[in-house]
């Protein structure tokens, strides 16, 4: 290694202060190709002290092997022109890093007009140039997710100041930019607003919701925001991000509307229905009632009338009209019995008549002996018979009406026969 001159007092100044204000700095002798430097490069190199060469060699090998040939081809330009030189490039520490520098140098000539040295000073800006490119990034970030959104996007600081918006926001608030900046977000979103954004501030990497609806120029809009905190130029900030839910809102509402006037006219519909069947069930029963008074009076008086004319009329032609009408008249009133016994009690399942028909069958009796004994014609007889046997489930041709009504219960005195049998 070259050994250079003594440094004068005024050049041991110089460097004292170069010292105080520079990461570090050299002196290149371009001639000799010597390179002094102080001893900040090796603390800012990372290298123990006497590692690195004072050498043009030494420096170019610290250089990044991509950024070595435009760093030397820089250094001897300025040799060959002059004037002040500036590059910057990165250079490699002890531990394998690599750091990125700035380097700033003036050139000197000597007596003759040559270029002697180029002094200069190297400043570490790796920190500035990773802060710088955050910076870049969180701008277009910003731009991105922010100035660009489609939502309606607010920017509020910690005490509730707008800072800023987008365009979907500004139109959502029918307001300016900068008259939005004059306002808080208990002015335009109630006061509800700020203890959100604060409460969203309090909690880092919390995220909030707020629900808003606002009265804007007469009409009546909905807003839902996210409430992002986030720090912004040194300061606690918070994004609020919306979703504009005013159609959501408003159909709601009016689903709503439309579920209360369901609900009332399901209510109304059950009304009716009620007053219906009361009007159906009372129908029923008064039709019901006429059937039986109806049967109960051919049954108790038509039918015994006609009964005691036939047999007066006995002998004459006159009596085949009775005994016809007898006959047309049990037809008659026939389906009455079937939908009676449907709906009488155990009580009267059977008629009064029937009960006698019944009683004299089990007592052995043929029919024209039951038609004497009850002034009633054979005919009549029979048509008993059938609905005897029909209300005891008998076939027409099948077991014997008289062996079936001897096996019920009561023995002979008929207590049974007032009974639906099980």
């Amino acid at each position: 290694m070259r050994e250079g001159p003594a440094p004068a007092p005024s050049d041991v100044r110089l460097r004292a202060f170069v010292d105080a204000v520079f990461d570090a700095y050299y002196d290149w002798h371009i001639q000799t190709g010597y390179m002094e430097m102080s001893g900040q490069m090796d603390a800012l190199l990372r290298l123990e002290p006497g590692v690195l060469p004072r050498d043009f060699d030494g420096w170019l090998g610290r250089v990044h092997a991509d950024d070595r040939e435009e760093a030397l081809l820089n250094n001897r330009r300025a040799a060959q022109r002059g004037g002040v030189y500036e590059g910057e490039y990165r250079m490699a520490r002890g531990d394998g890093s690599f750091i990125l520098v700035r380097d700033r140098g003036v050139i000197l000539v000597d007596e003759e007009g040559r270029s002697a040295h180029m002094i200069g000073a190297i400043r570490d800006i790796t920190r500035e140039r990773v802060a710088e490119r955050a910076q870049r990034e969180a701008a277009d970030l910003y731009h991105a997710l922010f100035a660009q959104a489609v939502n309606p996007a607010y920017h509020v600081a910690a005490d509730g100041r707008f800072l800023d918006a987008n365009d979907a926001g500004l139109a959502f608030l029918a307001i300016e930019r900068e008259q939005l900046r004059r306002q808080s977000v208990a002015a335009l979103w109630g006061k509800k607003a700020l203890p959100s954004v604060q409460a969203a501030l309090a909690g880092p990497g919390s995220v909030a919701t707020l629900d808003l609806e606002l009265r804007i120029d007469d009409a009546l809009k909905a807003l839902t925001l996210t409430l992002l905190p986030c720090r912004f130029d040194g300061e606690s900030t918070c994004f609020a991000l919306g979703t504009d839910i005013t159609e959501y809102r408003a159909l709601h509402r009016a689903l709503e509307a439309s579920g209360e006037s369901l609900r009332r006219q399901a209510a109304a519909l059950e009304d009716a229905n009620t007053a219906l069947r009361v009007i159906l069930d009372q129908r029923n029963r008064d039709r019901t009632e006429l059937e039986r008074t109806i049967l109960t009076n051919a049954q108790t008086t038509i039918v015994p009338l006609l009964e005691r004319l036939k047999k007066k009329l006995a002998s004459t032609p006159e009596a085949t009209y009775a005994d016809a009408a007898i006959q047309n008249l049990n037809e008659l009133v026939y389906p009455f019995t079937q939908s009676l016994d449907a709906l009488a009690g155990s009580e009267t399942w059977l008629s009064v008549r029937e009960r006698e028909v019944a009683n004299l069958i089990r007592a052995g009796k043929s029919s024209s002996e039951i038609a004497e004994a009850l002034f009633i014609s054979p005919t009549t007889v029979a048509f008993h018979r059938k609905n005897l046997r029909r209300k005891f489930g008998l076939a027409t041709h099948g077991p014997s009406l008289a062996a079936h009504l001897a096996r019920l219960p009561g023995g002979e005195s008929g207590d049974a026969l007032g009974e639906r049998p099980s």
